[in-house]
């Protein structure tokens, strides 16, 4: 049964929200309230705003493959682009969305209000990154002892910053600011604060402009950017979602054969230069798989979330079933 939203969960979905410059449920396409089936009817996929990190399922739309996959079946494929975090938890939540692609922190804040989804693939697996300014003293974590960074915070960045100040001995040292993308990339362009902790492309539309560096020694904590699925549509189509699964491992193929051209792929939809996504593809491993050796890594983002107060209930990654990588 779905529970009502608790107010801090309510918070960290408004503070997503404020990262895609929307509040509102509105979207790009309408979600039909029919579910695929291999007689008939609608998959209704969406992504969450815009990433370099979703290229194997922006490949495949761009290639036409899920519609060739299900042309004979009669079933479509309606694509539609959120703009909030609230409106992905409320279309989940009342079965107008089936599959989307975002990180793992909104997945894990859709589970916690006891809406069963599960992650069948990874589309990218990309380093937690800090930025300074190219002239910044700060050469190493630990150099970021009594500064000002800015963050999503309850986003996988923020775990992961936290997790790297952490492990240079300096957690609750530093002055971590939540700030949106929008209010980050302005604080950092003027020197407000002086670290922030960022994902791509805005790390690279630093770097290429000749604004920020990246700082070194935090390569080792990952961030996931997922396919996630109704778990309910699974279950009553499981055909039909092994064989959307199955496309998008074709995409997943077909980018590590053609990067070029699938960088200009993604340059193209998501409307950014052609050398920024190429300095993005390179910090994103698009072969990355669901395994259980990220139990332990998906366990500490959900725990970090409710020990944080951003959600209400500690979601139970491996008893929930929330990596589900032999789905269906």
């Amino acid at each position: 049964m779905r529970r009502l939203l608790t107010l801090p969960l309510l918070l960290v979905l408004v503070a997503f929200a404020s990262a895609c410059g929307s509040s509102d449920s509105t979207e790009t396409s309408s979600a039909s309230t029919a579910g695929g089936t291999a007689s008939g009817g609608t998959i209704r996929v969406g992504h969450f705003a815009k990433a370099v990190d979703y290229a194997p399922a922006l490949v495949a739309k761009e290639k036409g493959w899920w519609d060739e996959e299900f042309a004979e079946d009669g079933v479509t494929i309606d694509f539609q682009e959120f703009q909030s975090a609230p409106a992905i938890t409320e279309a989940f939540g009342s079965d107008r969305v089936d599959v989307v692609f975002m990180a793992e922190i909104p997945a894990m804040i859709v589970q916690a209000a006891d809406i069963d989804v599960q992650v069948p693939r990874i589309t990218s697996e990309l380093p937690v990154t800090i930025l300074v300014a190219p002239d910044s003293p700060i050469q190493s974590v630990a150099d970021l002892k009594g500064k000002k960074i800015g963050v999503l915070t309850g986003s996988a960045e923020h775990y992961g910053l936290v997790k790297v100040l952490e492990e240079a001995g300096i957690k609750g040292d530093a002055e971590i600011i939540n700030m949106d993308p929008a209010d980050g990339k302005a604080a950092f362009e003027s020197g407000q604060i002086d670290a922030w902790a960022i994902w791509p492309p805005f790390v690279e539309l630093e770097e290429t402009a000749g604004t920020g560096r990246v700082l070194p020694g935090t390569e080792g904590t990952k961030m996931y950017s997922i396919e996630t699925d109704r778990t309910k549509w699974v279950e009553e189509n499981p055909e039909v979602a092994a064989r959307f699964h199955a496309v998008l491992d074709r995409a997943r193929e077909w980018i590590a054969e053609h990067p070029d051209e699938a960088q200009q792929i993604v340059a193209d939809q998501l409307d950014f230069p052609i050398d920024v996504i190429a300095a993005a593809w390179k910090r994103n491993n698009f072969d990355a798989e669901v395994t259980e050796a990220l139990l332990p890594d998906f366990q500490g983002k959900a725990d970090f979330l409710k020990d944080q107060g951003f959600v209400s209930r500690r979601v139970d990654v491996e008893k929930e079933g929330l990596l589900a990588p032999d789905a269906p």
